[in-house]
């Protein structure tokens, strides 16, 4: 469906598609606006525009980075350059999360999700973050327990 050969692509109602992350999740937050308008600041704040640093943080230095950790043909010494940049780069969410609850301050967000989604890749393919005290617990008891959370989880067969 995504004419740039990648995911995530989100079809919409009109059949028109998005694609890139980092716009899916806008789009996501905006049409919640009024049921939940806590996933995204609104229009225009500066509040806003920090939060889409954060999106674009995670899609550019964390998503992107875990690419050659899911190829069977990147070179063993290459996958440990690349484990210790990412290991590196999540530094920054959790120099973050010493002195906030969610990724973006008080509450959760779309920044919140996507990094929930990142994070669970590190385990998937070995990239330990056990140093990292304040993300675990932030994921373990602040991500991981929402009920929508679980529920996507379940659909999607992962617990």
């Amino acid at each position: 469906m995504n004419p740039k050969g990648q995911v995530p692509v989100l079809q919409l109602d009109n059949h028109d598609i998005l694609t890139e992350n980092a716009i899916i999740l806008q789009y996501i937050a905006d049409q919640a606006a009024g049921l939940n308008d806590k996933l995204i600041a609104p229009m225009g704040s500066l509040q806003r525009y920090h939060q889409l640093e954060l999106v674009n943080y995670i899609a550019t230095e964390l998503h992107k980075g875990f690419s050659p950790l899911f190829s069977p043909l990147t070179p063993d010494n290459y996958r440990e350059i690349v484990i210790k940049s990412l290991i590196t780069k999540f530094s920054y969410m959790e120099n973050l999360l010493v002195k906030r609850k969610f990724i973006c301050g008080e509450h959760f967000t779309i920044a919140d999700a996507y990094l929930f989604t990142i994070y669970r890749w590190a385990t998937a393919v070995n990239v330990d973050l056990s140093q990292y005290q304040h993300l675990k617990q932030y994921i373990e008891e602040k991500i991981s327990p929402r009920k929508s959370v679980q529920e996507a989880l379940t659909a999607e067969g992962l617990i």
